[in-house]
């Protein structure tokens, strides 16, 4: 006859294996982990605004700034993306980050 507390061992094994084989603790270590990620592109702006504005990325890589002075498209003409994989190498997702400084009018 099994007992309460060998049913509660075998469930306690079982559920620190299950719970491990995704950080790679068990297995040869190509188990994915669940972390996410956004892709994007982050615009600093040199100065602070007086006022409300607006920071659009209208058409990549035009930058359009409005401020109660006025509008300006501004061209990025170097973006440098960082590509990440937060899970592993060979796991998704893939993703691609980039910060761009840009003056306001």
């Amino acid at each position: 006859m099994i007992k309460e507390h060998d049913l509660l061992r075998v469930a306690a094994v079982a559920f620190l294996l299950l719970s491990s084989t995704g950080c790679g603790v068990i297995g040869p270590g190509d188990s994915c982990t669940l972390i996410g990620c956004n892709s994007g592109l982050t615009v600093h702006l040199n100065a602070k605004p007086t006022g409300a504005y607006k920071v659009e990325v209208v058409s990549h890589p035009f930058v359009r700034i409005t401020t109660s002075t006025g509008t300006k498209t501004v061209e990025i003409t170097t973006v440098n993306y960082v590509t990440s994989r937060p899970n592993g190498p060979d796991c998704d997702p893939e993703c691609r980050q980039a910060t761009v400084n840009v003056d306001i009018p």
